[in-house]
């Protein structure tokens, strides 16, 4: 409720009581006009209530002295007569919920009130079913009177239907149920709304229907004569079916509704611990990093859902962003469907969320990963999930590799253009022994033991060991022996002691550390390296990209600087070979001359 409460003169009352005005701005249904009104006459010290639901608001008597207004507006809050919640259940009415019980709703009669809410699907359907019910026995009982009456005798060319008795009583026993059982949801309506002050469709009708028929009776129970009942038959009959083909599309469109709103998620995967979890959203918790499956959702209700919680919306090709100032401040709804959970995803993550400053740092991007691909496929098992996540990879890339040129976005990151690096590599890599430096998921070693004949040993390192637990799982599963993955640091000291390897590979590695310490790390791959050093680096413009944990830029006269330095270090007894590739970024090969 809202506005302000009126405390208004008294003295048509007498001096003993006071009489306040309360606004009623939470408008409730019609039907429960009067039910309100006596809910607050059994308020404590009320005299007299009255609610006018045309000016929206109560006209209480109290005893004088016994409350005041703030008071008396609280208790008038409580007695729970508020319009229904926006979204309501489905399996719960509205109208329900303001009585707190489903034998308010029968007190009610059906339809009587003509202005139940039809949210609740149990109550739509029993009020088309009765209206259906109403029309079907008015228009059976409705084909008699009709019949026998002078618009009867007319559309049968004159003659007239044999009758036992007197054709005005064979139509009074046919037309009484018609005008006020099958007309009663007229009549009531048109009812309270007269005693709400109001002239509506139902008095309208009521009048019309109830006039025909009363005076109908009484020229049947008198002076005899013709009489009306087949207008007050055929106008019942008319106003039921329309009013019955509105409820039906009313109860369809409700339906639909209803249908899109179950679509919408009502959990979310909240990252806790380290932990993908499924909890309800309500319960999710300030600082949480919420992310929405949203696949099959419908995107419009789900939309006008978190606008109405003070969500700004914005919309890419793969997300929704919802964000405002209170916490939560961000929650992301992706619809990637199951198939499509590859390493395309770290890059519409990146490439789509950037305009936003979401991804300030690697960790969250790799923080929303979690959540995607833990909460679409396997909440509570999150290894399991990022499993799927390798495998798919795995197959699409071999599928890539395998074809005579791999599509590929033009952008860094994407699945087409790792597919279009890898197989580059694999026809540069020379010998039986293999070391991928900073291994990045640890996919090229599969493909390397997949697609090379008569390899020994293929070797992934990295820092992280979480990096390749994944590859490390998707080799076992294939039997691929020759594989292994080895927890290193590219800076430490005693790097040599991996041991030596015919082919070395560094992809997308550089760009992750500054120039000295990239000076290091190419040292410690030269000293590793039997025959070539393939190293490979995106091209970027502005600032190192922060989602990527990029430490600088590279240009091709960088790279080819950095081979430059690679021959020095070696005395010259090397070679090197550059080429472009896309995405815009460079390939540098280094080769020792044969000792």
């Amino acid at each position: 409720m809202s506005g302000q409460t009126v405390h208004t003169a008294a003295a048509e009352q007498g001096p003993d009581v006071d009489v306040f005005e309360v606004p009623l701005d939470d408008v409730f249904c019609p039907c429960c006009q009067d039910d309100l009104a006596s809910a607050i006459r059994q308020l404590p010290h009320v005299v007299d209530a009255g609610v006018d639901l045309t000016r929206r608001f109560a006209r209480v008597t109290v005893h004088i002295g016994t409350t005041d207004a703030a008071r008396l507006r609280k208790q008038i809050e409580e007695c729970n007569f508020r319009n229904p919640v926006p979204l309501p259940k489905a399996e719960v009415s509205s109208h329900e919920a303001m009585h707190h019980a489903a034998s308010k709703t029968q007190a009610h009669g059906g339809h009587e009130a003509m202005g139940h809410d039809m949210s609740d699907p149990r109550m739509a359907a029993a009020m088309e079913a009765d209206m259906r019910r109403r029309f079907w026995i008015a228009l059976v009982l409705s084909t008699p009177v009709i019949a026998y009456s002078s618009l009867g005798t007319l559309l049968l060319g004159g003659r007239e239907l044999p009758a036992p008795i007197d054709r005005n009583w064979i139509l009074f026993a046919f037309a009484t149920p018609v005008a006020l059982w099958a007309s009663s949801v007229f009549h009531v309506g048109a009812w309270r709304s007269i005693r709400s002050g109001v002239l509506n469709m139902n008095v309208l009708v009521s009048l019309g229907i109830l006039v025909s028929y009363l005076f109908s009776v009484g020229l049947t129970f008198t002076v005899g004569g013709e009489t009306f009942y087949e207008a007050a038959v055929m106008l019942a009959t008319f106003l039921l079916f329309g009013h019955w083909l509105e409820m039906r599309a009313r109860r369809g469109s409700s339906d639909a509704v209803r249908k899109l709103l179950e679509l919408a998620p009502s959990e979310a995967n909240v990252e806790r611990d380290g932990r993908v979890v499924r909890v309800p959203v309500p319960e999710v918790r300030v600082g949480d990093v919420i992310v929405v499956n949203g696949y099959r959702a419908n995107r419009s209700s789900l939309t006008a859902r978190f606008a109405e919680g003070g969500y700004q919306v914005h919309e890419t090709q793969h997300f929704l962003l919802f964000t405002r100032a209170e916490e939560p401040k961000l929650i992301l709804v992706h619809w990637f469907a199951p198939e499509d959970l590859h390493t395309n995803l770290s890059h519409h993550l990146a490439e789509e969320l950037k305009p936003f400053g979401v991804i300030a740092s690697n960790q969250v991007l790799g923080e929303l990963m979690t959540g995607i691909v833990g909460g679409t496929l396997y909440p509570d098992e999150v290894r399991r999930a990022w499993n799927y996540f390798g495998a798919n990879t795995l197959q699409r890339l071999l599928l890539l590799v395998s074809s005579t040129a791999p599509a590929h976005l033009p952008d860094y990151g994407s699945l087409g253009a790792s597919a279009t690096l890898y197989q580059r590599v694999i026809e540069l890599a020379v010998g039986e022994r293999f070391l991928d430096a900073a291994c990045n998921g640890g996919y090229l070693p599969l493909l390397l033991a997949e697609r090379i004949p008569f390899v020994r040993k293929v070797v992934g390192v990295d820092r992280d060991a979480h990096v390749f637990k994944v590859a490390q799982d998707l080799a076992e599963e294939r039997h691929l022996t020759t594989v292994c993955y080895v927890q290193a640091d590219l800076l430490a000291d005693d790097f040599s002691a991996i041991g030596r390897f015919d082919t070395v590979t560094a992809l997308h590695v550089l760009e992750h550390f500054s120039e000295p310490e990239m000076y290091r790390v190419l040292a410690n791959l030269l000293t590793v390296t039997v025959h070539r050093l393939i190293v490979a680096v995106p091209y970027e413009e502005g600032e190192p990209s922060a989602a990527y944990d990029h430490k600088q830029l590279f240009s091709q006269a960088k790279l080819e600087a950095v081979g430059a330095w690679c021959i020095e270090q070696l005395q010259g007894a090397a070679r090197i070979w550059y080429e472009g590739i896309a995405p815009p970024g460079g390939l540098l090969l280094i080769e020792r001359h044969p000792t």
